[in-house]
């Protein structure tokens, strides 16, 4: 009898413990396990959309800056915007809300070379998102995008390569024809000539370069045209002042004003200067009188005793 309670108690005993590290176990289970869950944290959901998810799976996790705030629960193939895509809906951690704006973006990017594909959410600033918001996307290059960028740019080489071997441009010109080549050969040979002749005094040049009597003669002519150029700046001289003195020009334009009222004078035809220049009868009286007076004087220079008497007392 003893014995039977003894066993009785010991099994209720095993069963309570068995049950306790149970509740234990589901206990630290749902703490490291259930760190996503909605029974533990709140979460909001944000979404992006895209044309192509490149790899992405639901229940692969969401980083902002590399840090794991969440998991994608769905993707649902939509039309936004005239525009058939894909919706990706993410389940983040409402605390991570304060460092997601409405200006930060979204990118798909793998784990690793060949690895899985996460949604990386990039910092921003401004106002916060809400529960339920879009947020932009930016498009990250990939393996095939960089694959068919350097597809271009080998045809782009090509392309060049090509053109070069038929001749085009410069650079086809200067490798498959011999014309730019001798071109070039004759306009170094003509720099070599230069350079003999420099070095030989030949020439202006060469005497300027060797001839160092000439360049100090050069050298003064240089000077005395400074001094001039000094002397006409600062009025000395009749080119001075004729430069810079205000009192030549003052008088050059009172002449000028007298020679514009004598030449206004000879054609105004009621003044004397006038009908000099303009009454013909004027003329021909002044022509008479004139005549006239020439024949007098020869006559007197012929016979003064005419004109002249001169009587002794």
């Amino acid at each position: 009898m003893s014995s039977s309670r003894g066993n009785l108690r010991w099994s209720d005993l095993r069963t309570g413990l068995i049950f306790i590290i149970g509740l234990i176990v589901a206990g630290v289970l749902l703490l490291i396990v259930g760190k996503n869950s909605p029974v533990i944290n709140k979460f909001i959901d944000l979404k992006i959309f895209v044309q192509d998810i490149e790899g992405l799976a639901e229940n692969n996790f969401v980083a902002i800056s590399g840090k794991k705030v969440g998991t994608v629960q769905a993707m649902t193939i939509k039309e936004r915007n005239d525009t058939i895509g894909v919706e990706v809906v993410m389940s983040v951690r409402a605390e991570f809300q304060k460092v997601i704006t409405k200006d930060s973006k979204a990118k798909i990017k793998p784990l690793g070379v060949l690895g899985d594909k996460y949604v990386d959410i990039t910092l921003g600033s401004g106002e916060y998102v809400s529960d339920g918001d879009f947020l932009l996307v930016e498009k990250d290059l990939g393996l095939a995008d960089i694959t068919t960028e350097g597809v271009k740019l080998i045809r782009s080489l090509n392309e060049v390569m090509e053109k070069i071997n038929r001749g085009e441009g410069t650079l086809g010109k200067l490798i498959t024809s011999s014309e730019l080549v001798d071109k070039l050969t004759r306009t170094a040979e003509n720099l070599e000539r230069v350079s003999e002749s420099l070095s030989s005094n030949r020439g202006l040049a060469g005497r300027l370069m060797n001839d160092s009597e000439l360049a100090n003669r050069f050298t003064g002519i240089v000077k005395d045209l400074e001094s001039i150029t000094a002397s006409l700046r600062d009025g000395k001289g009749s080119m001075g002042k004729l430069l810079v003195d205000e009192s030549f020009y003052n008088n050059l334009n009172a002449t000028t004003k007298r020679l514009d009222s004598l030449i206004l004078g000879l054609q105004n035809p009621s003044g004397t200067l006038g009908k000099l220049t303009t009454d013909s009868l004027l003329y021909h009286n002044l022509n008479r009188s004139s005549i006239a007076l020439d024949s007098l004087l020869r006559d007197l220079k012929a016979n003064p005793n005419r004109y002249i008497n001169v009587r002794m007392f």
